[in-house]
């Protein structure tokens, strides 16, 4: 959920708020603000209309309250814009006369009526209402740095430099295609294996992790908007990118589906990305292919392929089951495990 919460930086205030760090409100808004949403600071002022803007963003963390009056919401991953945003720009146009105001975009998604209610300090806000304050906040420039060095992206729907690829995941387009056809063999080109050096090949490493890491997180959001689709958004939280938690699993994310019965299973899927075309080959371990034997009933691979820099659109399939029973497996490497005795 996407909220806003004012905070006074130009003048005075009552609460014992910490800029990007502790955010201070009493009871009457327990119910507004929850852990895991992504905020919007705001500063108003009653009485001078220039002085209200929006100036940095970030997540929820854990809310407390030691007397049940007072409530104190830890804030990560703070971000400071770059410009302050006006709350209205005159590009913008609503209905029926009421335009220019930010927070009225998308305003049916969270409220009925398209004029913001600025009495509330904390309020809810539209996704597309959100997405485009921060196009006009310029550079987000990081608080916080201890949090946010560790940032999870799929946490923040805010744009995260990155030098290769689109990490703004809200604006991305995840297309599903049908996977190749059955009985089709990849082409391989022959040719020497040219020899590298250790620092190209550390080089090489580094660039599939975050290829294949960029990957794991579209697919994150991919099954989050798929559940979405299917109205229950009560599941998001049993998403779960395990592998950025720990590798060998033979999968990448938990997630969840939902049969005609509407019973509720655990689905294992296992991500392969690829800069290259829909037939291109991917590598798979040993494990990988037992773990999805295992799991045959709930074993998905999402293969993403075509990805470009700075590209809107990412093109995935996906197939359930055994490895072994949807592919043709091919060896390419052996390990070595000591001297062979003569």
């Amino acid at each position: 959920m996407y909220i806003i919460i004012s905070q006074k930086i130009d003048t005075e205030s009552l609460y014992e708020d910490k800029l990007y760090e502790i955010y201070h409100f009493p009871r009457r808004y327990a119910n507004q603000i929850k852990e895991g949403d992504i905020f919007l600071y705001y500063q108003g002022d009653r009485y001078k209309k220039d002085n209200r803007y929006y100036f940095g963003t970030g997540v929820v963390g854990k809310i407390e309250s030691e007397d049940d009056e007072n409530y104190y919401a830890k804030l990560k991953y703070g971000k400071k814009f770059e410009n302050k945003v006006p709350i209205y720009v005159t590009s913008i146009e609503v209905a029926d006369g009421i335009d220019k105001y930010l927070e009225s975009l998308g305003y049916l998604d969270v409220r009925n009526s398209p004029i913001p209610p600025w009495q509330r300090s904390i309020r809810p806000i539209s996704e597309a209402a959100y997405n485009r304050i921060l196009s006009y906040a310029g550079r987000l420039i990081g608080q916080n740095k201890n949090l946010f060095k560790n940032i999870d992206i799929n946490e923040i729907g805010v744009n995260i430099e990155n030098d290769d690829y689109e990490e703004n995941i809200a604006e991305i387009n995840f297309c599903e295609v049908e996977p190749p056809m059955e009985g089709m063999a990849t082409m391989h080109r022959n040719g020497i294996i040219a020899a590298t050096s250790p620092e190209k090949s550390a080089d090489k490493a580094k660039k599939q992790k975050k290829l294949g890491d960029i990957g794991e997180k579209y697919v994150v959001e991919i099954e989050k908007r798929r559940l979405t689709e299917m109205k229950r958004e009560d599941l998001l939280p049993l998403i779960e990118h395990v592998a950025s938690k720990k590798d060998g699993l033979g999968y990448d994310i938990i997630s969840v589906d939902v049969d005609e019965t509407g019973k509720e299973q655990e689905i294992y899927i296992e991500v392969k990305t690829t800069k290259g075309n829909k037939e291109t080959p991917f590598e798979v371990s040993v494990n990988e292919v037992e773990v999805s034997k295992r799991l045959s009933r709930s074993y998905y691979i999402y293969r993403l392929f075509g990805i470009k820099k700075e590209g809107k659109r990412v093109d995935y399939y996906k197939i359930k089951g055994a490895i072994d029973d949807n592919f043709q497996l091919e060896i390419v490497k052996y390990r070595t495990n000591g001297r062979r005795s003569k």
